[in-house]
């Protein structure tokens, strides 16, 4: 230790006095050594300390100087939640201003035309911020859409939303449609099974339809996706049942009749006690085994009955006669037939560019004959038919729609679209779902399908009244559709076919609303 008593101030002030300041610069010398011999001793402790610093964690080393550390967190955690706070307001501000700019629906504002507020100068001292494109026309958001739909005139949506039907997630955000009768069905799959027994969904179903029917929608349809296999959307908690071709496979030639009626008697069956009343099967396109890498979710070969069109025309005939017996509808897909294409619309568009004379005398052999001869629907998909009409998906086409079927082959049933939330119309098709289902019932379509949840179904509608009101909706198709889905629904006992009279020769009338 180091010679206090020799080196204190109070030693060295006497020494100064007395003159003997050679003594006290000898002594600061010897302070001096004695100084750095301790450093240097200290030198192995202050670089393995180093060393343990650099190697430890930081957590390890919050012993350190914890009370620092953490003072430092504090500051840091309020700097962050001061940036926060800023940033949130900032943000508010810029909300608010494109709210202000927004065009907003006219029915709600109590105007007639698309108007736009102008924005107050932004005030700095609030955090409010220029934008040069505040006051610029700003497209209607989900939110605004769903507001216009829902203060639509109540004829007008009555009469549109017949030809739509819905997939949902929880049955309650169906309800404010399902009160106006703004909605022809509801799509069930395998999100409204999922957890969940027969008996809860059963009850849930019949709670949608009592509600449709108190509403004044007593042609109703409650429809799903129950093939068999792969696409069975109700299993569970519905007993499992294989692909038709797989049925096929297994049976022996002369067993089949009785193996497909068995099959069709326990599905109608089980459906039935749900409630459903539209099953969209069977497949009715030939199986030409066409393999593609990208074919994620079509997978035809899997499910298409045969690639022979008597076979297929044979048991699709025995599966539809026996659905009708338990008051099920049954579905003939995917018109023009997916059996030759690679592409998978649920992704991407695709063409069939086989020559119309050749699918004559193939691929829809079934369909022809089965629509012809039976009360089955028809589902039209989204490929494009490149021999009739290369510019369109078919199921927006009126050239394969109502000239096709309607004129060529004298069809006057029901017609579903695919599923409009599919890849090939909501990615690919201009104007996305909303501007399809407008196309589609022009074409002569009777249903627009959309499957997915949520509240996508208020853009489709919004874009139908829309459509109503400029005068792009054909009345007379509406009319003409409601009479085929009025006999329809008068084939299943679900209604007799004056039960919508009215709605059928109802006058169009036009919704107030402001679109940009």
């Amino acid at each position: 230790m180091l010679d206090t008593d020799q080196t204190s101030p109070t030693c060295i002030a006497r020494r100064v006095d007395t003159g003997d300041r050679a003594s006290c610069r000898h002594q600061g010398v010897r302070v001096l050594a004695q100084f750095a011999r301790y450093a240097f001793s200290a030198l192995p402790a202050l670089a393995l300390a180093g060393a343990v610093m650099l190697v430890l964690p930081p957590a390890q080393l919050a012993w350190i100087d914890a009370p620092a550390a953490e003072a430092k967190a504090r500051k840091g955690s309020a700097i962050r939640g001061a940036k926060t706070a800023a940033a949130r307001r900032r943000q508010i501000e810029r909300d608010l201003a494109r709210a202000r700019a927004r065009v907003i629906p006219a029915r709600l504002a109590g105007v007639h035309a698309p108007h736009i507020t102008p924005l107050p100068e932004p005030n700095p001292s609030r955090g409010q911020i220029a934008e040069p494109t505040a006051r610029a026309v700003i497209p209607l958001t989900l939110k605004d859409k769903k507001a216009a739909v829902l203060a639509a005139d109540a004829g007008t949506l009555r009469r549109i939303g017949r030809h739509v039907m819905v997939g949902y997630h929880a049955a309650q955000q169906l309800m404010p449609l399902i009160e106006r009768a703004a909605i022809g069905g509801v799509f069930v799959t395998s999100r409204n099974v999922r957890r969940r027994g027969k008996a809860a969904l059963a009850q849930e179903l019949a709670g949608i339809r009592k509600a449709a029917e108190a509403a004044g929608r007593a042609e109703f349809w409650i429809a799903t996706d129950q093939e068999g296999g792969t696409v069975s959307r109700l299993s569970p908690p519905l007993p499992y049942q294989p692909a038709l071709p797989t049925l096929l496979r297994r049976a022996k030639p002369e067993a089949r009749e009785e193996a497909i009626q068995t099959f069709a008697e326990k599905q109608a069956k089980a459906l039935a006690e749900l409630g459903i009343n539209l099953n969209f099967a069977p497949v009715a396109d030939l199986n030409h085994n066409v393999k593609a890498p990208g074919d994620r979710h079509t997978r035809i070969r899997y499910r298409a009955i045969a690639e022979d069109p008597a076979v297929v025309t044979s048991v699709a005939r025995t599966y539809c006669d026996v659905l009708a017996k338990s008051n099920i509808q049954c579905t003939l897909k995917h018109f023009p037939g997916l059996g030759r294409i690679a592409a998978d619309t649920h992704i991407t568009s695709a063409h069939l560019k086989t020559p119309s004379d050749v699918l004559e005398t193939s691929d829809w052999i079934p369909f022809r004959r089965l629509l012809g001869e039976t009360a089955a629907f028809v589902m039209v998909g989204h490929p494009h038919l490149d021999a009739v009409d290369a510019t369109r998906p078919a199921s927006t086409s009126p050239a394969v729609i109502q000239k096709l079927l309607r004129e060529n082959w004298k069809f006057d049933g029901v017609v579903v679209t695919d599923d409009l939330a599919m890849g090939a119309i909501k990615r690919h098709f201009p104007g996305g779902m909303g501007a399809a289902a407008v196309e589609a019932l022009n074409a002569g379509a009777d249903i627009a399908l959309i499957g997915s949840d949520g509240d996508e179904i208020y853009d489709v509608l919004y874009a139908l009244i829309a459509a109503n009101d400029d005068g792009r909706l054909t009345a007379d198709k509406l009319a003409a559709s409601a009479s085929r889905q009025s006999k329809a629904a008068a084939a299943m006992h679900l209604a007799t076919p004056s039960a919508s009279a009215g709605e059928q020769t109802a006058a169009p009338s036009k919704t107030t609303t402001a679109r940009q």
